[in-house]
């Protein structure tokens, strides 16, 4: 998600102080459908536990955790979750997760993450976020447009509109293909660091914990190398 336009947009703004310190955040991945296991062969390894985990939290909506990190650029220090088996044939599946992520900086973010909700769902598909500052408001949808309601202005602005960019999804992945790249050619740290993809899987991850023992989880997670 770093290297789609319109989030990038949103932490350029974040960074030059657009909203003044992020303080809240809910964003939301969420879309109509119905795990089982008789999906297609070619996909047989998402509904394998061993290959896709305890549900699509890790597997697909660990990205925007990482993004709700990039953005709050802070570490988590507590994350509460509720996970759900709801509308999946698959055993120990979850396709549906309540979580809120308090950052060591004072930042809080609530994240709904589903794959499963009943049709029709929310537009088919639904990838927004809105967020809160000391001093103003964003509103992103890295697929539809960015808006932002400045510090002082009270009025929206539309900052990004994704129907303007010539094929955006193909941009955003060979931004991303090209990054890497450079880093092996001129021998550099990615912008994207193991370290930073460790710490939305931990995150995860804690949510999945917190499911469990039903209390909120402290992080670094003990027993996670």
């Amino acid at each position: 998600h770093r290297y789609w336009e319109g989030d990038a947009v949103a932490k350029q703004l974040l960074d030059e102080g657009a909203i003044g310190k992020l303080l809240l955040c809910r964003d939301v991945l969420a879309s109509a459908g119905l795990r089982s296991a008789g999906d297609d062969p070619q996909a047989s390894w998402r509904t394998d536990p061993e290959l896709y985990g305890p549900g699509g939290l890790i597997g697909w909506g660990v990205h925007d955790v990482d993004r709700l990190r990039w953005w709050f650029d802070s570490e988590a220090d507590t994350v509460m979750g509720k996970s759900y088996a709801l509308r999946t044939n698959v055993e120990g599946d979850t396709t549906t997760n309540m979580m809120m992520i308090n950052f060591q900086n004072g930042g809080c973010a609530h994240f709904w993450y589903s794959e499963a909700l009943p049709p029709p769902g929310w537009k088919g598909f639904s990838c927004s976020a809105q967020l809160v500052g000391e001093e103003g408001l964003m509103d992103v949808n890295p697929y539809g447009e960015v808006r932002v309601a400045r510090s002082g202005s009270g009025e929206w602005e539309t900052v990004y509109d994704h129907s303007t960019v010539d094929d955006p999804r193909q941009k955003a992945f060979s931004s991303e293909d090209r990054d890497f790249i450079r880093c092996i050619v001129e021998d550099t740290p990615p912008a994207v660091t193991g370290e930073d993809g460790r710490a939305a899987v931990e995150i995860c991850l804690a949510a999945y914990r917190s499911s469990e023992i039903g209390t909120a989880v402290k992080l670094p997670l003990s027993g996670i190398v």
